[in-house]
């Protein structure tokens, strides 16, 4: 086996694990050694890269899993969201249609752009970090 398939098996298989003990806990970063959450997070992303290295479905499951979260959050509760929106929902939704064509993840994808567009400043030509409340 060389480097980078050492490599790349050490993090699918760290990720499963993870996924096995966390669930749709979404872990961002750790302190002292043990693992932070967050509504938020680049969880989703990791588990459709590992489905792409592997071919494993459990990773799209494990993905799929934090979807409620981000649909509540677009959806129901927008004014959360910030600059952060394409990250988000692109290392998730877009990831989801890419690779396995679900076109109910497409229309979530379009309708976050939608969202991210609205904090485009046209006079300015700079995009908002928080949502300016009429």
């Amino acid at each position: 086996m060389n480097n980078l398939s050492t490599i790349v098996s050490f993090i699918t298989d760290k990720t499963r694990r993870n996924a096995a003990k966390y669930g749709d806990l979404l872990p961002t970063h750790t302190k002292d050694g043990v693992y932070e959450f967050s509504e938020n997070g680049f969880w989703t992303g990791l588990n459709w890269l590992s489905y792409e290295l592997t071919g494993d479905e459990g990773f799209i499951r494990t993905a799929r899993d934090s979807y409620p979260r981000l649909l509540k959050r677009l959806y129901d509760t927008p004014e959360t969201l910030d600059h952060d929106i394409g990250f988000l929902y692109s290392l998730s939704f877009v990831a989801d249609y890419k690779i396995t064509g679900n076109p109910e993840a497409l229309k979530v994808a379009l309708d976050a752009a939608d969202r991210l567009a609205e904090r485009f400043n046209e006079k300015g030509q700079f995009q908002r970090r928080m949502r300016i409340r009429a």
